[in-house]
């Protein structure tokens, strides 16, 4: 249960975790003469692979409950945990948008799935963005392999591939591809996929 800010209480593992992250956040900030709003990745990075016991166990914690840590605040607040949640954000966004330049060279994006592609416009709070594939075509080694270069610039990040072709949606079983800076997961159902497709392959991206 929340206890006012902080879910573990005022002078809990939470509050600590928010100073430590705080403290490392003004100091990368400084160090790179920067402000949240032209921050990078390696931020993230920075926050989830420190070796600050308030930050490492708190993070460990977290990953063993499997729940993102979100923070019980008013919206005009301003303490660590808002600011690393907007630092996600425009992190997120940043990868959004390069997405979108590479698809709208394939493609068009239509939110209610009458194009080719639409990217989740939804910020989970996870190192990812969803990208919802109405035409088979966008799953060509072309454009994942551009898709996947873009991810050079976001460590610890992936792109999650889902195919969404209309008309399919009872007939096809779930399936799409993970798209990672060093490799490419691929869960596609070629049994269910037009003939010209069941043979795209991603080794070697």
């Amino acid at each position: 249960m929340a206890k006012g800010r902080y879910w573990d209480g005022p002078e809990g593992a939470h509050r600590s975790y928010c100073v430590a992250v705080h403290a490392l956040m003004m100091t990368f900030m400084a160090e790179r003469k920067i402000v949240p709003e032209t921050t990078t990745p390696e931020m993230l990075k920075e926050i989830r692979e420190s070796d600050d016991p308030r930050i490492r166990d708190f993070n460990h914690t977290m990953r063993m409950l499997r729940g993102p840590v979100v923070p019980v605040a008013p919206a005009d607040e301003t303490g660590p945990g808002n600011l690393l949640a907007h630092v996600h954000e425009l992190v997120w966004k940043s990868l959004h948008d390069k997405a979108s330049e590479v698809l709208d060279a394939f493609g068009k994006k239509d939110c209610l799935g009458e194009a080719d592609y639409w990217i989740v416009d939804d910020d989970w709070g996870l190192d990812f963005i969803r990208v919802e594939v109405q035409n088979l075509q966008l799953l060509a080694r072309a454009v994942v392999g551009k898709l996947k270069h873009i991810l050079a610039d976001f460590p610890g990040w992936h792109i999650a591939v889902r195919v969404d072709v209309p008309g399919k949606e009872k007939t096809w079983p779930l399936m799409g591809i993970l798209i990672f800076r060093g490799r490419v997961i691929d869960h596609l159902k070629r049994d269910y996929l037009p003939a010209k497709f069941r043979h795209i392959s991603y080794e070697g991206l």
